[in-house]
């Protein structure tokens, strides 16, 4: 048989190939990474589709695919790849510091935890992993723990302003004053060199709520790595953190223009879009994301999240349902059904849709087998059932002192308790967790809302009289205060904490009219005005605030200027809708009737997030009386689109009541009496609604609740004849 011999120079040629191309694939995946890094989506792609193609099960195929999920803000998809590639060749580094970077975003302590271990195994010598356990500990609270890892850290060859800043990071979560100022000391005198060294100085500065030192350091970082979108991501969220919105939208809104597909970028536009009050715009943003992939239950859930932010609770639950849902029919892992399980439940019993909750529920003891949020779940659900309730006291309220150490049981116990409306007890559990080390803000704010609601101003003073190192500049907690104090009329201490939010950001809106309201009540009417005549000149340009001067001078009784700021502010921007709705408030005023309609209409038009158009224009066509449908459809309307607001079932209410619809009437009254518990009026309108039906005893009760409640005239002589006729 005639052998066939390769030449030579074939050999070496093919033995070249073969070997640039196994080099090939490493530097197409450290290629695609920093291409990543800095936005260039499609020149990643393409080298990621090239590895892909040719071995989809390598582990650099599968952390390139978990790179291209990570920049498009589906993080729990990159994780459950990332998993598969982590343990290829006896451990896939990059895919284990990936992996353990998000999940420790993600608050997945557990598996970041074990990732972090196997990444020191491996790597013993490398500062990666100990700082990982470190970052993991201190957030979970096991500074015990942080420290041995970090003096294992400090035993390695480490940069000494890395061992320094990492150091100040375990001293901010001890929230041990001595520890922190000796901590800012020595950050003061360090001199970073690199961007990660900045950012992460940025970072320790933004935890401690010293924003302007963030920011600064933020900005350092971008200037040491122009191209990062990480870094400038990381700067929007310090500007954001201090409300200077306007900055951080330029920058988040730069990074969107240029690069398309990177979803973090779109989230917090809408994030921005709804701090600044622009609810439409913010919608518009987050679908934006969602069209980058309907097929992913990320994108439902993140949509949910978004919608959870704004308090639509019904519609988060809606989201995180059809998340859940996706995510069961695609075989997703059990951990993130886990997570959506228990926020679609958490949104159902916050939303009182008891029937879905009980549905779900048998899924839930499957998922979650012996989990203490399932034990809340059930004490939730039986406690809302008279045969059961008792059982459910038996579950969690006799269980209270047992757990006075146990974070977790005391956390969930403080929802239970709040999503009942039982504010005393889940008071006196959010205290119990002041008490324990590393007090988390929420406990704070939740505590100081129940001062609100209580009307009381002392109990908030003792809320904040201690408040550790890290929060004493917190611009949530000093908002917190001035509504405290703004509910009982405390106007002096109210205009301190307003003063110190102005002080830290000039531009936040909100800010500016809490402080100018202050100012007003204070008859410092001059200064209230020249707070919107500032921020005209600091804000060229802005039509908001031609607006706001225009508000405040209608407010104010001062008619002759408000047209002029009106239509200033129409010129600057034809679809700003709370202009339109002022301007159909000064016709209203003047009595142009067709005017101002005209004027709410557009409004209405424009989508805008405010009732006071639909109300306005509800109550006209009420008066009509032969356009009832009309005005029943803007009522109804409003109530879906803004159902905390007072005169929304008022209204629809009153229409049914006109339109002989006693029924649907006693419904709309009936609400109102539920979520404005305290309103004479609502009571009234319906004992005078039951009466019509016949139904005396209930009429006669809620007529008697509503004098009691001081029911004003003429109401207050018209529900007394109504009961000497029951």
């Amino acid at each position: 048989m005639k052998k066939f011999i390769m030449p030579i120079g074939v050999i070496l040629l093919s033995s070249f190939i073969i070997g640039s191309c196994s080099q090939s694939i490493e530097d197409k995946i450290s290629s695609a990474e920093k291409q990543l890094k800095v936005g260039e989506f499609a020149r990643a792609q393409k080298k990621i589709d090239e590895i892909v193609l040719a071995d989809s099960t390598s582990p650099e195929a599968l952390y390139g695919q978990a790179l291209l999920q990570e920049y498009q803000s589906f993080e729990w998809e990159a994780i459950f790849v990332l998993i598969q590639a982590s343990s290829m060749r006896g451990g896939y580094l990059p895919a284990m510091d990936a992996f353990t970077r998000l999940a420790i975003g993600l608050d997945y302590f557990g598996n970041a935890r074990k990732m972090a271990k196997m990444y020191v195994k491996l790597q013993p010598d490398s500062p990666i992993g100990y700082q990982y356990l470190i970052d993991i500990d201190v957030r979970d609270n096991r500074l015990d723990s942080a420290q041995v890892y970090f003096n294992k850290l400090a035993s390695l060859d480490i940069d000494p302003i890395d061992l320094t800043l990492t150091e100040a990071q375990i001293a901010f979560y001890s929230d041990d004053d001595d520890a922190i100022n000796s901590a800012l000391a020595k950050l003061s005198q360090i001199k970073p060199k690199t961007a990660d060294q900045f950012s992460r100085l940025a970072k320790l500065y933004n935890f401690v709520n010293m924003g302007d030192s963030a920011i600064q350091y933020s900005r350092r970082a971008v200037e040491k790595d122009k191209k990062s979108l990480n870094l400038k991501m990381q700067l929007a969220q310090h500007l954001l953190d201090e409300m200077r919105l306007s900055e951080a939208y330029d920058v988040v809104s730069g990074i969107a223009a240029e690069r398309e597909e990177y979803g973090p970028a779109k989230i917090m536009m809408a994030i921005i879009a709804w701090t600044m009050g622009n609810e439409n715009q913010a919608e518009q943003h987050i679908f934006s994301f969602m069209v980058t992939n309907r097929n992913s239950p990320i994108t439902f859930e993140k949509h949910g999240d978004f919608y959870g932010s704004l308090g639509k609770i019904r519609m988060a639950a809606m989201e995180w349902q059809a998340a859940y849902i996706m995510a069961i029919n695609l075989k997703y892992p059990d951990d993130y059904l886990r997570q959506l399980y228990l926020k679609m439940m958490n949104g159902f019993i916050e939303d009182s849709d008891i029937g879905s909750a009980i549905d779900y529920f048998e899924e839930g003891v499957e998922l979650l087998p012996d989990s203490l949020e399932m034990a809340f779940i059930e004490a939730g659900l039986k406690s809302r059932f008279p045969e059961t309730a008792d059982s459910a006291r038996m579950m969690v309220d006799d269980q209270i002192d047992k757990h006075q150490d146990d974070r977790k049981w005391l956390e969930l116990a403080a929802n239970y308790f709040h999503q009942r409306n039982q504010f005393d007890r889940s008071a006196i559990v959010y205290r119990r967790l002041l008490e324990l080390p590393y007090p988390k803000l929420k406990y704070y704010l939740t505590l100081l809302e129940f001062c609100k609601d209580d009307n009381n101003a002392e109990g908030a003073d003792a809320v904040v009289a201690d408040l550790p190192f890290r929060l004493r500049n917190s611009l949530r907690l000093q908002k917190a205060m001035v509504d405290v104090y703004l509910e009982v009329n405390q106007i002096e201490k109210a205009t301190s904490y307003a003063e110190l939010l102005y002080r830290h950001t000039t531009e936040f809106m909100p800010y500016i009219i809490t402080l100018a309201d202050l100012y007003s009540r204070s008859g410092r009417k001059d200064e209230a005005r020249g707070l919107f005549t500032k921020y005209l000149n600091d804000f060229p340009g802005n039509a908001e605030s031609h607006y706001q001067i225009a508000r405040f001078d209608y407010d104010n009784g001062d008619g002759d200027a408000v047209l002029e700021q009106i239509e200033k502010s129409l010129a600057i921007d034809t679809g700003f809708a709370y202009s339109y709705e002022l301007k159909g408030e000064y016709f209203q005023s003047k009595g142009n009737i067709d005017s101002a309609n005209a004027c709410y209409e557009k409004t209405i038009a424009l989508h805008w997030p405010t009732p006071i158009a639909y109300h306005n224009l509800a109550e006209y066509y009420l008066n009509k009386f032969d356009s009832l449908d009309r005005a029943a459809g803007l009522a109804m309307a409003a109530v879906r689109y803004f159902d905390k607001d007072r005169r929304g079932y008022l209204l629809l209410g009153r229409i049914y009541y006109d339109q002989g619809k006693f029924k649907m009437a006693r419904l709309q009254f009936f609400k109102g009496t539920k979520i404005f518990s305290d309103d004479a009026e609502y009571h009234f309108l319906l004992g005078k609604t039951y009466a019509k039906m016949e139904q005396k005893p209930e009429a006669r009760k809620s007529l008697k609740k509503a004098l009691d409640l001081k029911l004003a005239s003429p109401q207050k002589e018209e529900a007394q004849a109504l009961l000497s006729n029951l």
